[in-house]
């Protein structure tokens, strides 16, 4: 099956491919019929070629002249064309690409043995880091659709008695699949980045051919018998097809990492919380803690400090001093955990996987960047430096001392509003404690929570609550459904 509608010239139902000379060049162009048309329509597709939509009661030679005469406006476009920066193909962290029907967020982290890319549920590791992720990725596709492709079209071919001989999974340039007389199915890889009802319209498409070779009305009738919704699936491939091949998503000026998706909120700025968001840094305070308390002879416990998560230090520490009954000098007790603490951070301190890249998307989507933790700025400034995000690299940074009561208030974050010169609704949080959400709240701000360090149910006074923050889509952040 070719791209769009087909028809074989006048009254049948496959395109009629030809070329086109235009400026000493040979355009690809497709003739393809359109029920609805009311008059003849050339369109310039981003590969090149050529498409004129014929009106139901047009004609392959009236189509033909048609397009001759508008040649001059090709050449004018092409020249046009010739003139842009190249569209740049490459993907990167942070980018969208299309599986299984659904934009998915690229994402990259360095790990001992090289470079891990995750997507999804696909995880795909490289020995070393690349500039442009695409090729790897679609050879990653490519074996993921020789594995499932094939079953899937035996498994809809018997429902039907159907005879396949073979399924081959190619890189098909100008088709999403084909069918011979003898009983092979060609398909293209790609319709693994297709929604699956669309890969199985795509599939029930060849299939039929084995009942039918033509695009007959009796042909659609077959089709439409087993798979009622086919029209839906065609429209989404003439919307979404090209784009699977073309350049990356994030180009002709759209948002880099959500293109086509609006931003009702108004959202102008993300607001990360440090620790549990950005960094995993909950059992290196807790570990630091427990030795400090140790160190002065008081028996703590690890889950001592559960209930003082994202309350700040003094707090933190506080609370489990007034548990076991005990009197401390709190800044001198807090002064020993940060060494404690610090001592641990080069060895132990990762960013939790997808939080870099989240943030630089966010960037790249043209949103404003802020850290706003309950923690002192010594411990804020060492997290950050040590995943790679120093504080010069956020448009704000806001630590314990900006703030006169910490989290469940709501200061920490409208002061980071303040900061940033917006108001509070334009800002949405992404927060891993209880107190943390309901700060944001408080603070009249969107919130989407990561359960990171306390279970989906207690954290449901968010507006979106998600696994881990490298689930977190630009989607849940502006606010679009």
């Amino acid at each position: 099956m070719n791209r769009g509608d087909q028809f074989e010239g006048a009254g049948r139902t496959a395109p009629v491919r030809e070329h086109l000379s235009v400026a000493s060049r040979a355009l690809p162009i497709e003739y393809i019929p359109h029920p609805r048309a009311r008059r003849y329509v050339l369109r310039l597709r981003a590969d090149g070629s050529v498409r004129v939509s014929v009106p139901r009661r047009g004609s392959l030679q009236a189509a033909r002249a048609f397009a001759a005469e508008h040649t001059g406006w090709l050449e004018r476009q092409l020249r046009r064309w010739a003139g842009r920066p190249e569209a740049d193909r490459r993907w990167r962290a942070g980018q969208l690409i299309f599986f299984r029907g659904e934009r998915v967020l690229l994402r990259a982290e360095t790990g001992p043995t090289g470079l891990i890319v995750r997507w999804a549920d696909q995880e795909l590791r490289l020995p070393a880091p690349v500039e442009d992720l695409r090729p790897a990725v679609e050879r990653h596709l490519q074996a993921l659709a020789a594995r499932e492709l094939p079953a899937r079209v035996f498994a809809l071919a018997v429902t039907q008695n159907l005879p396949v001989r073979r399924v081959q999974v190619r890189d098909q340039h100008t088709r999403w699949g084909s069918c011979s007389r003898r009983g092979t199915v060609s398909l293209n890889w790609r319709l693994v980045q297709m929604p699956p009802a669309v890969c199985d319209y795509v599939i029930w498409h060849e299939l039929m051919h084995l009942r039918e070779m033509n695009h007959s009305r009796r042909f659609w009738r077959l089709v439409a018998a087993v798979c009622p919704d086919f029209e839906a699936a065609r429209r989404w491939l003439r919307r979404h097809g090209e784009g699977l091949r073309g350049p990356s998503l994030d180009t002709a000026g759209r948002d880099p990492t959500l293109p086509g998706v609006q931003n009702p909120t108004g959202i102008r700025a993300v607001i990360f919380d440090m620790d549990g968001v950005l960094t995993d840094s909950e059992p290196l305070i807790n570990a630091a803690a427990v030795a400090m308390f140790h160190e002065r002879g008081i028996p703590v416990a690890p889950e001592d400090f559960v209930p003082f998560i994202g309350t700040g230090e003094n707090r933190y520490i506080g609370g489990v001093a007034e548990k076991y009954g005990v009197s401390l000098d709190l800044e001198a007790a807090k002064r020993r955990t940060y060494e404690i603490y610090l001592e641990l951070v080069p060895q132990r301190l990762r960013a939790f996987p997808g939080a870099v890249e989240l943030v630089r998307a966010c960037r790249a989507a043209g949103r404003r960047v802020a850290v706003a933790s309950s923690a002192d700025r010594v411990k804020i400034e060492a997290n950050l430096r040590q995943i790679g995000l120093p504080p010069e690299t956020w448009d704000t940074v806001v630590s314990a001392e900006d703030a006169a009561h910490k989290k469940p208030a709501p200061d920490l974050f409208l002061a980071a509003a303040r900061k940033l010169g917006l108001p509070p609704a334009a800002c949405v949080v992404i927060e891993d404690a209880v107190n943390g959400v309901q700060a944001a709240k408080a603070a009249g701000m969107r919130c989407v929570a990561v359960a990171h360090s306390f279970p989906p149910e207690r954290l449901a006074a968010a507006d979106r609550v998600r696994p881990r923050i490298a689930e977190v889509m630009p989607a849940d952040l502006w606010g679009a459904e």
